[in-house]
């Protein structure tokens, strides 16, 4: 079968089927806008919210209508986004190309 067969949600329910009980420190994982981590030191306990998106070229874009700045504006809003319907304030970006 093929992935876009099968479709993102079908997908992650076959992930979250084979991953099983996450760990510990997840305090939400598979299926909503950012994985949740309890991170704790010495001193306190904090949540860590993660996400990640991916834009898949002439899918999510077109480069023959989109410059570089408005994907990469378009790559970080969709997971700020993310971030934001979890509660959370946005810190730091990672950047995959």
């Amino acid at each position: 079968m093929k992935l876009s067969q099968l479709g993102e949600f079908a997908l992650i329910e076959r992930f979250s089927k084979l991953i099983g009980k996450s760990f510990k420190p997840v305090i939400i994982g598979i299926g909503d806008d950012a994985a949740a981590l309890e991170i704790q030191n010495a001193k306190s306990k904090r949540l860590l919210l993660i996400t990640t998106d991916t834009l898949v070229e002439n899918i999510h874009f077109d480069l023959k209508t989109t410059s570089f700045f408005d994907l990469g504006y378009k790559a970080l809003t969709i997971n700020i986004s993310d971030i934001a319907a979890m509660g959370g304030n946005p810190t730091y970006a990672v950047v995959t190309i």
